[in-house]
């Protein structure tokens, strides 16, 4: 962190950060095609250099701190969603990985997104049962036979609308596997939410 002083117009961000992250607006690149069992995605951020090292830092060099500078990049994209929210949920880390990190970074936004937005927060709602590779590096057809019946639900979900929450959206598998989940155990809709979209 730089330690500049944050400016009022920028979301917790000093205004010399702010200028280098990359706003996507959607067009260029273009939104993904959506995965199976994800209804719609949102991220406001492209993921180059400038957010690369933020998120690098964030999950990586025990920077938790760094959930309440990201955190307004996410409430303003949550005001796009045009669809009620029933709850909001992190994708999990399986407990072993979450001992050697010490914490879930995609748990905090989301943490604090439901907090902001008075939504249930579904702590321990979805859980990751099974300890896969990191997905970082792999081709796509890798990724999603990593994440193959590695994540579980534990309460119904019927009806419900879910917003899921993570940090980087690659290939969309992640999401795609945790929304096959969900709607197993009987969402409506899943949602999907990151930090930055990652340009193909």
């Amino acid at each position: 962190m730089c330690l500049s002083p944050v400016q009022a117009d920028t979301p917790k961000v000093c205004l010399g950060c702010f200028k280098r992250l990359e706003i996507w607006d959607k067009t260029f690149p273009p939104e993904p095609s959506l995965p199976d069992g994800v209804d719609g995605f949102f991220a406001p951020l492209l993921y180059e250099e400038s957010v690369r090292r933020l998120i690098h830092q964030y999950k990586y060099s025990d920077k938790r701190m760094l959930a309440h500078a990201l955190l307004p990049f996410l409430v303003k994209e949550f005001a796009k969603l045009d669809e009620d929210i029933d709850m909001v949920m992190a994708v999990p880390m399986h407990k072993k990985r979450q001992w050697w990190r010490q914490y879930n970074q995609s748990f905090l936004l989301a943490e604090g997104l439901a907090d902001m937005q008075n939504i249930l927060h579904g702590r321990d709602s979805l859980t990751r049962g099974r300890f896969t590779r990191p997905q970082r590096g792999l081709s796509a057809k890798k990724r999603k036979s990593n994440l193959k019946g590695a994540f579980n639900v534990l309460e119904d979900m019927s009806g419900k609308n879910i917003l899921l929450i993570d940090d980087v959206w690659t290939t969309g598998s992640t999401m795609a596997e945790c929304a096959k989940v969900l709607k197993k155990a009987g969402a409506s809709k899943v949602f999907a939410m990151t930090l930055c979209y990652v340009e193909p």
